[in-house]
């Protein structure tokens, strides 16, 4: 069976995912609140509401590694993304505990940012895809290792995924190169320094 095959109600699905769906939620509410309140210009908005802004973080403003990685900028952004945590980043947190979910999720999505803020010239940025590509470290982590966390179905699924998303990653100007390729690698490293392969106890 293919974990990534979402078939619970919605109930079910706040019970099994609570981390996850808190997330969605936030973002969510992100998003409201930033059509609700918006700047003069788009990107007077999103740096008002805690954008990466390069400037910003070497006048000290370090929290914009963190507040990003709950905004969306479109609805197209915002619908992928939570189309992702809705099907990936949920099954993680099932499998791996919240614990090492959240460290993974979180501290791969500031790694992705703070790789942005070292190698490249951006002043802006915002989203999750930082983190959900940590996210998708960890699985290709977990499918290395051959961990019985996941079936055969779930580990095939996980190479065309990442491919397709490297790909786009690359093709795309819009998308930061460095926040995905550095959530990337921080969500593979975090994996395998929390040794999400072996059960909980």
């Amino acid at each position: 069976m293919n974990l990534f095959v979402r078939r619970e109600s919605f109930k079910e699905y706040l019970t099994k995912f609570p981390l996850t769906s808190l997330i969605m939620a936030i973002n969510v509410i992100y998003f409201g609140l930033m059509h609700l309140f918006p700047g003069e210009f788009e990107q007077d908005t999103i740096w008002k509401w805690g954008a990466y802004a390069y400037t910003s973080i070497q006048d000290g403003e370090y929290y914009r590694f963190i507040t990003p990685i709950f905004m969306q900028i479109g609805v197209s952004h915002f619908i992928f993304n939570l189309f992702s945590m809705f099907i990936f980043v949920a099954v993680l947190e099932h499998l791996i505990g919240k614990s090492r979910f959240i460290v993974i999720y979180m501290g791969a999505g500031i790694i992705g940012y703070l790789t942005t803020f070292l190698f490249s010239s951006s002043e802006l940025g915002l989203g999750a895809s930082g983190a959900i590509f940590g996210v998708l470290g960890a699985f290709l982590y977990l499918s290395q290792k051959k961990s019985p966390l996941l079936d055969d179905a779930s580990r095939k699924t996980i190479i065309p995924i990442l491919l397709i998303n490297l790909v786009y990653t690359f093709i795309d100007p819009e998308i930061s190169i460095t926040g995905h390729v550095g959530g990337l690698i921080g969500g593979y490293v975090l994996s395998m320094l929390l040794q999400i392969d072996k059960r909980r106890a």
